[in-house]
């Protein structure tokens, strides 16, 4: 799997091999951990680091120039690029990283996203894109390096119609949708995550998981106003839900080191301003793994998430919520596929009003959503079994073989 190992902790307690990144965020000369908001200046520090980390990495997708590359980076990525020369194909795990919203820096971004797919590729290894989204691809030459990259894969899959259909206009070719892999994923025993549903007042009134996250508004006139009204809308919703008997409780699902990807930045600022005036709890426990996450999520009446696996972990366990949708077309387009598109509210709509207005609607449907959430995961289960079946066709039926996860 290719990720900064400091940042995966969960993956290696899974038992995952993690390698080192050979094409890293411009960012690791000038760490900080607050970057919520960056300045010109840092953005020009980082713009002369990718410019060095561009002409190396063109380097080795070079045959005649690939030596030279490897002369110029560090022994983590040789030994990365070691790697991928020895592995059979290379998988890319499901998301939703492949995008861009135009700007100065989206060129730069989508080859950055792309980079070790275009590295597999130019080392001749087979690609297999597991169900991602894709979309927006906004900027210049964006499309034409999408197009190019992805039509070369062996194997490349959507996780929702929406991005299906453009990656299929753009490619000329039919993309098939397979659910999200984490519809797939198995919950943890409720006893190994009892210390933490203790806390939580279950029994006594309908609880409400939450999840909240950093945000930048790309592309909005003004995007820090626009973070604040969407924690406003949170911290008004949270205090009708106590006034409302029910029992709000907010979870921090993603934990990073840079305050931008922890959602434990945005859920602080919202409890330091609830914390006199309502019920409520936090769920912040870094031991934590994927599974016991979706335990947790499964014994909560509602949810309201920002964290789009944290509504897929919620709704695959049979419980209904709003998701607060963002970067691209995942939250969209998988809600859609449920049935269940009014209950997705675009991050830059969001406002109290709205919020609860769609709760409430929530309330008084419950067993539809509950009914079109029970059909899509009873798609869902031959979706699995079609898509490894394909990927065992492409394969040759081939066991015995290494992959990396990019």
């Amino acid at each position: 799997m290719v990720a900064d190992s400091v940042e995966v902790s969960q993956s290696v307690q899974e038992g995952l091999k993690i390698v080192s990144p050979i094409l890293k965020h411009p960012s690791r000369f000038f760490s900080t951990t607050k970057n919520v908001k960056y300045s010109l200046t840092l953005k020009i520090k980082w713009g002369i680091v990718a410019i060095w980390d561009f002409f190396v990495s063109l380097l080795l997708l070079i045959g005649v120039t690939r030596k030279l590359g490897l002369m110029l980076m560090p022994k983590k990525s040789k030994r990365s690029v070691d790697i991928f020369r020895k592995a059979d194909g290379v998988f890319v795990k499901g998301g939703g990283f492949i995008h861009s919203y135009g700007g100065l820096t989206s060129l730069y971004y989508i080859y950055f996203s792309l980079y070790h797919i275009i590295l597999a590729q130019s080392l001749g290894k087979s690609v297999y894109v597991m169900p991602n989204s894709f979309g927006p691809f906004k900027g210049p030459f964006v499309a034409n390096i999408v197009k190019k990259v992805m039509s070369k894969c062996k194997l490349v899959t959507s996780r929702e119609s929406i991005s299906a259909k453009q990656l299929s206009y753009l490619l000329s070719k039919k993309i098939d949708v397979f659910p999200d892999l984490a519809f797939y994923l198995e919950k943890a025993d409720l006893c190994n995550i009892k210390h933490v549903l203790d806390n939580i007042p279950f029994k006594e009134k309908p609880c409400v998981a939450i999840t909240a996250r950093p945000y930048r508004f790309p592309g909005h006139n003004n995007p820090f106003q626009a973070y604040r009204d969407y924690k406003n809308a949170l911290i008004s919703f949270i205090k009708w839900l106590d006034g409302n008997d029910f029992y709000p409780v907010l979870v921090v699902h993603t934990r990073a080191i840079r305050q931008h990807e922890s959602d434990k930045t945005c859920i602080s600022e919202i409890a330091k301003k609830i914390a006199t005036e309502c019920q409520f709890s936090i769920i912040d426990d870094d031991t934590l793994d994927c599974r016991q996450l979706k335990a947790i999520y499964s014994q909560f009446d509602y949810i309201v998430g920002t964290r789009f696996h944290s509504i897929i972990f919620a709704m695959s366990e049979g419980v209904p919520g709003i998701a607060i949708t963002y970067g691209g077309n995942k939250g969209d387009g998988i809600m859609r596929d449920m049935n269940l598109s009014k209950y997705a509210i675009p991050i830059s709509d969001l406002s109290f009003e709205i919020l609860r207005s769609r709760f409430e609607e929530l309330i008084e449907n419950r067993q539809n959503v509950l009914d079109n959430i029970h059909l899509y995961k009873a798609k869902a289960v031959h979706k699995r079994e079609e898509l490894i079946k394909e990927i065992m066709r492409i394969k040759g039926g081939k066991k015995d073989e290494s992959f990396i996860c990019a």
